[in-house]
């Protein structure tokens, strides 16, 4: 151990504190409250800072009317289906499906394309099934 330790204050910027790991070379940096050592910053105490600020980050999205448009024109695209009877509600990502469809599938499957939209979060399928007597197929 060295006679003239580096070390930092208890409220010491963590910014500030890197730095002089980084110019010393050094990997645990003491922690003192005063004259008193009451904890030791090392690299993985960093790690886990960075690590947890970047979860804190909000995630970059994509607007709401873009990703309705995008989901409105992959409908469009379908052939087997009839766009005018989806429509389609965004609110911070989360897509919301209303209209009628033939059957379980359809409704299954414009929900999936919906889903794989880029900056949908969650989709809420609210299409209704037609009667059997009333579909065409």
């Amino acid at each position: 151990m060295s006679h003239d330790p580096i070390t930092v204050q208890e409220y010491f910027p963590l910014e500030n504190a890197v730095k002089i790991m980084e110019k010393n070379y050094i990997k645990r940096l003491p922690v003192m409250r005063g004259e008193r050592v009451v904890g030791m910053l090392t690299r993985a105490d960093l790690m886990r800072v960075v690590a947890e600020r970047g979860n804190a980050l909000p995630a970059l999205k994509d607007s709401d009317e873009a990703i309705r448009k995008k989901i409105m024109d992959g409908i469009s695209e379908q052939s087997w289906l009839e766009p005018s009877v989806i429509e389609v509600a965004v609110r911070d990502g989360i897509v919301t499906l209303f209209g009628t469809v033939s059957d379980d599938r359809t409704a299954k499957a414009v929900q999936l394309l919906a889903a794989n939209v880029k900056g949908v979060r969650s989709t809420n399928n609210e299409l209704r099934i037609l009667a059997p007597e009333f579909s065409s197929t």
